[in-house]
């Protein structure tokens, strides 16, 4: 049914209107989140594979240089056009309306709604992509990925914002990844920090591998409010702290899929205020996670 969100006052002292959706943070979601995980170390792990620590090379091939895509309904493919415009150091897809069940491009009819320009901007110290993103002639997108390779390290960021097909709800976003120690589980660590027009910023902390990670992950809005899940955690147990303003409103202890949730000045959790508390993560998590597929162009590319 319809969820309810109440305010939660009173002894733990958080003011506001809270999601209650706990959605299993600690048990079913924490599977999640270790295999969304596992799937960055996979991807990084790949990412290495391919590219050796950056000499001078091209990152686009130089018959396609100032080139643009279009679908083509016979082949069911992008080819080659004969259009113009595209950028000189990159190329340029056009963007249709898709199939929302085929997930390809809608081909009755095939209607164009945009456009997607990725530009080589490297440097000797990293292999670097532009993008630029447009519905209409209104910027959706407009951010770099950067790629670093060493012999023991392979580190992704992006850099740059999204907002809304009226040029609105702008949202920046700074997020870096490196995977240490190529060829085994390897240390994975995450950097993500990022900023919505309406004054909501989410910043995450991970680093950790298999066996255990610590994790710092503040939620907050302008200069007054924040709320921050800070702590550790291994395969099987948790030990975190729940801070309001800098100040612990709660603790989160034990067994992982069966933590004890305990208050301030000892009390235990009701179920509402744990869903309120958690609530906030889930949907911070969920938010981020869409976000990763800003680095979709840096894996096909690099």
């Amino acid at each position: 049914g319809r969820a309810v969100r109440p305010v939660v006052r009173g002894r733990l002292g958080v003011p506001g209107y809270l999601p209650t959706r706990l959605s299993g943070f600690l048990t079913a979601d924490r599977a999640r989140f270790a295999a969304t995980m596992a799937a960055r170390r996979a991807a990084m792990s790949l990412f290495a594979s391919v590219r050796s620590p950056r000499g001078a090379q091209a990152l686009f091939p130089a018959n396609v240089l100032g080139k643009t895509y279009t679908w083509d309904t016979v082949q069911d493919k992008y080819v080659q056009s004969a259009l113009t415009g595209a950028p000189a150091d990159g190329v340029r897809f056009i963007l249709y309306a898709v199939d929302p069940i085929s997930g390809m491009p809608s081909e009755s009819p095939l209607t164009t709604i945009g456009s997607v320009d990725l530009t080589d901007e490297s440097t000797p110290q990293a292999d670097v992509i532009g993008v630029l993103v447009r519905f209409g002639t209104q910027t959706v997108a407009d951010y770099d990925i950067s790629g670093v390779t060493t012999q023991t390290s392979v580190s992704l960021s992006a850099v740059g914002y999204l907002a809304g097909v009226t040029g609105g709800n702008r949202v920046d976003f700074d997020l870096e990844t490196t995977l240490s120690a190529l060829g085994g589980a390897g240390q994975l660590d995450v950097n993500y920090h990022v900023q919505g027009s309406n004054g909501v910023v989410i910043d995450i902390v991970v680093s950790g591998s298999d066996a255990s990670l610590t994790i710092d992950v503040r939620v907050s809005h302008g200069r007054a409010n924040s709320i921050q899940l800070v702590g550790t955690g291994t395969a099987t147990t948790v030990d975190l702290q729940i801070k309001y303003n800098g100040t612990v409103v709660a603790t989160v202890t034990g067994d992982g899929d069966n933590p004890t949730f305990t208050g301030a000045n000892g009390h235990a959790l009701t179920q509402v205020e744990i869903a309120a508390l958690l609530g906030i993560f889930v949907r911070a998590f969920e938010f981020v996670d869409e976000l990763n597929g800003v680095f979709n162009p840096g894996y096909l590319i690099f």
